[in-house]
């Protein structure tokens, strides 16, 4: 597929409503015109310049449908942005901490890097964390020929880029199809792998229907207006309101024929993987008790069962368990990790 960046169809806007949320965030709310999506307030990190609501003609109040774009200031001024010249197009990916052991952190489809600030900020005093915009998301746009494949190949590239061998590579959703990617293209570079709302490769775990949803989903989001279809996929998966926030505003960068094509190729690619693939460096298996996203957690469960992996029920969290409750997902990866030092190193 071929993606284009956002800053092609969107303007910058400064609107008079623009608030500072104590979390550190701006918050801008813009309104949409019909397949165009949001564009990033100029106040977090575009010039400055003010203009109207290129939907409405004026400045939205805040609390109006389209969500509030989050951008944390302070994360920004610490974290290294940095640029992959992929074959596709440039990949954008940031870097923070000073640890001797890398952390790779993965979004879920439509989603941005920003999906696991709460992980970079916690991890970076102990680990070299390095989270990145998926091809085709985020600012790793315009990309050409997106597949989970590629993505696996441009993040390992990433690693050469920075000197690092070996990562813990942590995935929500699509960001665990492309860790398993990674794992079955380079098994030596995975210390270890996190799952967080993912699903195993192989077609033994899914029933016929699972199997021709999957194939056909892309074909069914069509049938739904834009802004239904960005608003239900947001509640779908979050069950915090700064959770819902964020995925409703990331959505809402994308253009419709975006996240179609993305839903598209990620499912195509998953469905690739006929066979089952066993993992032999430690694995945990993360979902959140209220993840209503396909079958997800009867996924994960019988994942971690044939697996005999490690498998962590997220209290109070959604499909996007990592940000619905941070700090429980935090002290499982720390567990996790802390626990498996030992095996993740025999595992090189």
């Amino acid at each position: 597929m071929l993606c284009h960046s956002h800053n092609e169809q969107a303007v910058e806007v400064l609107h008079a409503s623009c608030v500072k949320t104590p979390m550190g965030y701006w918050l801008c709310e813009m309104g949409l015109n019909g397949d165009v999506p949001l564009s990033r307030c100029s106040l977090a990190g575009g010039n400055r310049r003010t203009a109207p609501c290129p939907a409405h003609g004026r400045s939205q109040m805040a609390g109006s449908w389209p969500g509030a774009f989050l951008v944390n200031e302070a994360r920004r001024e610490t974290m290294t942005n940095k640029v992959l010249a992929a074959a596709g197009g440039p990949v954008h990916y940031y870097v923070d901490g000073v640890g001797e052991e890398s952390i790779v952190f993965t979004h879920g489809a439509t989603m941005d890097h920003d999906m696991f600030r709460p992980q970079m900020d916690y991890f970076k005093h102990k680990y070299t964390v390095i989270s990145w915009d998926v091809p085709c998301h985020g600012q790793s746009r315009p990309y050409q020929g997106f597949t989970l494949k590629k993505a696996a190949h441009d993040i390992l590239r990433v690693l050469d880029q920075e000197g690092v061998h070996q990562a813990h590579f942590v995935g929500q959703s699509m960001g665990g199809y492309v860790s398993q990617e990674v794992y079955l293209t380079a098994r030596d570079r995975a210390r270890s792998l996190a799952m967080i709302g993912s699903n195993p490769f192989g077609h033994e775990y899914l029933s016929w229907l699972d199997k021709w949803i999957l194939k056909h989903i892309g074909s069914l989001q069509v049938l739904f207006p834009y802004r239904i279809l960005v608003d239900a996929t947001a509640k779908n998966i979050s069950a915090t309101k700064e959770s819902l926030d964020y995925a409703r505003t990331v959505l809402s960068t994308l253009s419709k024929r975006e996240i179609v094509a993305i839903t598209k190729v990620v499912y195509d690619g998953f469905l690739e993987h006929t066979e089952k693939s066993s993992i032999a460096v430690p694995l945990l298996i993360m979902y959140g008790e209220h993840d209503r996203t396909g079958k997800t957690r009867s996924y994960c469960s019988r994942w971690a069962k044939e697996e005999d992996a490690i498998l962590k029920v997220i209290p109070r969290a959604a499909h996007n368990a990592n940000l619905d409750n941070p700090g429980e997902t935090n002290k499982v990866l720390e567990e996790f990790w802390n626990t498996n030092r030992w095996s993740a190193a025999v595992s090189r």
